[in-house]
């Protein structure tokens, strides 16, 4: 059943608002490891979001 634009823009942005949390509280070897996945994944994802798809 496919969702609604709305919905699925709700869930993606829930998802990197979780990520940058993560990122948030990294420390350490973890914050890199974190931060470079965020800018590698979760740009583009929010990028796509604000864009509409």
């Amino acid at each position: 059943m496919p969702l609604r634009q709305e919905t699925q823009q709700a869930y993606i942005q829930g998802q990197i608002n979780e990520l940058k949390r993560v990122v948030d509280q990294a420390e350490g070897d973890d914050a890199m490891t974190v931060k470079r996945a965020l800018r590698t994944f979760g740009g583009g994802e929010a990028r796509r979001v604000m864009v509409g798809g």
